[in-house]
């Protein structure tokens, strides 16, 4: 037996190891083809117009931290923890968050629209973002939405799963970002970013659904125990307070 045969009957052996093994592969290629993406797309844009976009996207993560993204943990430990001892109330922790994070992000997405004009001119001192800003809203419905997915299946423990899914979606943003900026510029980028926040959410979410159906799981449930809201205020609140206070800082 070889030494690489040995090294990957040790990682398939182990969970902690194949969790760790994946976990590194998807993330290191995924940040692999963003990073190519973003140099291609700074030359493309030159230095002032690559701060606009770096600017808006910095915003769009902004919001993105205060709507939910640490949220992810509190799923995954959800998920861990009651996926075999409690399904039921798996399901219905999942479910409270997910819907949990789409209304703050909608409440968020509505400030930040109307808002737009008085952040791109007052704070940014970049009119011309205006648009941009008011673009970047959609990037939020989506941008908020597949790291839930990639919390659930880290909750499942399927990370080769995910570590696919994650080189495969980075792949877009490696394509879309740069190539749309060659004619649109910042607006064209963000579009680029929009496409592949699109993409990893329909590719995870796809894949997701294959794979609770084949294993026979109930993920969501709605009905009248998703307003119970005392494991909510538990966890997932602290953690959105947490993030509202943090995130702008970072910003």
């Amino acid at each position: 037996m070889s030494w690489f045969e040995k090294i990957k009957n040790k990682i398939n052996a182990s969970r902690l190891l194949s969790g760790v093994f994946w976990t590194l592969l998807g993330n290191g290629f995924s940040r692999l083809f963003m990073m190519i993406g973003t140099i291609w797309c700074a030359n493309i844009l030159g230095v002032e117009k690559y701060g606009e976009f770096g600017i808006t996207r910095s915003t769009i993560n902004l919001i993105l931290t205060i709507a939910g993204l640490n949220i992810g943990a509190v799923l995954t430990k959800y998920i861990s923890e009651f996926r075999e001892k409690d399904k039921n109330k798996c399901a219905q922790l999942v479910t409270q968050n997910y819907v949990f994070v789409l209304l703050i992000t909608l409440i968020l997405a509505i400030v930040v629209y109307f808002a737009a004009p008085i952040l791109s001119t007052t704070i940014l001192k970049s009119p011309q973002l205006n648009e941009e800003i008011q673009l970047s809203v959609a990037v939020l419905f989506f941008g908020v939405i597949f790291p839930l997915n990639e919390a659930v299946f880290r909750g499942f423990e399927w990370f080769k799963a995910l570590g696919v899914l994650q080189a495969i979606g980075s792949v877009s943003f490696l394509i879309f970002v740069p190539l749309l900026s060659i004619n649109y510029g910042v607006y064209g980028a963000i579009i680029g970013y929009l496409i592949f926040t699109v993409f990893m959410t329909f590719i995870t979410t796809f894949y997701l659904y294959i794979k609770l159906k084949k294993e026979n799981v109930k993920l969501f449930v709605f009905d009248s125990t998703i307003f119970h809201f005392s494991q909510l205020s538990k966890m997932s609140v602290p953690v959105l307070l947490a993030a509202i206070i943090e995130a702008p800082f970072f910003w």
